[in-house]
């Protein structure tokens, strides 16, 4: 089979990268379409065989960006007789909803979240309502997601799948020592923590700067990386000069190497009331960082067990319950540890590629 992957982003995926990678080397032919500049995320495709290219419609209005991509798509599934489309995220999930009856290829769109577009109100629109009604093959990463579609945005179960995110965890680069000692020089305090995401108000950074806040009127001496980008920056920035913990809280922006950084950490904080299956928990677990996550968000509940592989807490309560197990982590880490070393093991073993490809034999083999 000739298989797409179509993407408005450039950045690493390496759950996108490991299903492409698997498609290779059952002898398929893969190409990656972003709309988006050639990025990492092209790279890494490139580097495995897989043929990649760029299609913008940027700074076009939206009726002609709108025709203009469609347009490009099909042209680009008819030049190169693919087969199989697997669209990510809304921008591109409507275009290939669109595009689905110019071409012979079977098209799959991939559900990233559960309630983001209610949350950001976005869930009326035009465009986002029509994406789902002419949809006819519909993958959530999470169960959760599926369900949500069905009782609260009408979406017909019949054509929802949900299949676990699978990863081939040798995509990621080796964790470089130097780099986490550099890391651990530069942000020293008694407690390293670290929060990773999009600034967007609904992941709640800014309890992880409450938290450091309320540790430091306790004695600890705790800092805090905030590794990501987004509109909630400036906020974030006036939020850390009134507590006065600038000599605490850093942010470190967009990072690639963001395993680096959770190696040097010693917890990751993560408050965020919105995912389907958080990328940002399985790769905390890889390097055995423990992790604080909120219960009943997404799939956590599937498979983060509280003080077994993970620390899972009362959303309402999040910095009060968060504080006490870093006070407890200050006086035996072994037990916080142990819960990292078992989460990797868990991660590992639901989302391995190995462990999900079979589910895709639906959408036809070779």
């Amino acid at each position: 089979m000739n298989i797409l992957f179509y993407t408005p982003v450039n950045f690493r995926c390496r759950d996108i990268e490991s299903l492409a990678k698997k498609y290779l080397e059952e002898g398929n032919t893969v190409f990656l379409l972003s709309t988006s500049e050639i990025g990492s995320l092209h790279y890494a495709f490139s580097e495995m065989g897989a043929g990649v290219a760029t299609l913008s419609s940027a700074g076009k209005s939206f009726l002609v960006g709108t025709l203009q991509s469609v347009k490009g798509l099909i042209k680009f599934c008819r030049e190169n007789k693919i087969d199989l489309l697997f669209s990510h995220l809304e921008p591109t999930n409507f275009i290939a909803v669109l595009a689905q009856y110019f071409i012979k290829a079977r098209v799959v769109i991939y559900r990233h979240h559960v309630d983001l577009a209610k949350l950001l109100h976005f869930e009326k629109s035009f465009t986002y309502k029509l994406t789902y009604r002419l949809a006819k093959d519909i993958i959530s990463v999470s169960e959760e997601g599926k369900q949500y579609m069905i009782d609260h945005e009408g979406v017909v179960p019949g054509k929802i799948e949900s299949i676990n995110l699978g990863y081939d965890f040798s995509r990621y680069n080796d964790i470089s020592k130097s780099n986490v000692d550099l890391i651990r020089q530069e942000y020293k305090h008694d407690l390293l923590l670290v929060t990773a995401g999009s600034l967007i108000h609904f992941k709640r950074q800014e309890l992880s700067v409450e938290l450091v806040h309320r540790a430091r009127n306790k004695g600890i001496n705790a800092s805090l990386l905030i590794l990501g980008i987004g509109s909630d920056l400036g906020r974030l920035i006036d939020l850390v000069k009134k507590y006065n913990v600038e000599d605490r809280v850093f942010f470190v922006g967009y990072k690639e190497n963001i395993l680096d950084y959770f190696s040097a950490s010693d917890f990751l904080i993560h408050p965020s009331l919105s995912e389907s299956s958080c990328v940002v928990v399985k790769e905390a677990a890889l390097v055995e960082l423990p992790v604080i996550a909120c219960k009943g968000v997404g799939d956590f509940d599937n498979y983060l067990i509280n003080k077994v592989n993970g620390i899972t807490v009362d959303k309402e309560y999040f910095v009060v319950e968060s504080l006490h197990h870093i006070e407890k982590y200050l006086v035996d880490p072994h037990v916080y540890k142990t819960c990292g070393a078992n989460l990797k093991t868990e991660i590992m073993r639901r989302f391995s590629i190995e462990s999900v490809f079979s589910r895709y034999s639906k959408y036809g083999n070779k």
